[in-house]
Order: structure tokens, then sequence, then C-alpha cells
């Protein structure tokens, strides 16, 4: 796998041992209040 950047390769790193998952984001890119719930089923 190539390396992009140090988070990326982390979360990826992670990713990958764990079979989970996981995602990053630039905080200075999100314009809107953030959410951390549960997934709604279906």
């Amino acid at each position: 796998m190539p390396l992009i950047n140090a988070l990326v390769d982390l979360c990826n790193a992670v990713s990958i041992e764990q079979c989970i998952s996981l995602g990053a984001h630039d905080l200075k890119d999100i314009h809107e209040d953030l959410e951390v719930r549960f997934s709604r089923e279906g």
C-alpha cells in the first residue's frame, strides 16, 4: 500500500489490523455541526 500522509497511513493501518472502516476529515473543511450517533436501522 503506498504511503499518503501520516494520518491517512495510520487510519489505513488500524483499519486493516482491526478489520473496521475508519475515516478522517479536515475540520477546516467542515462547515456544519458534527453529530456522533449510532447508525439507523435499515
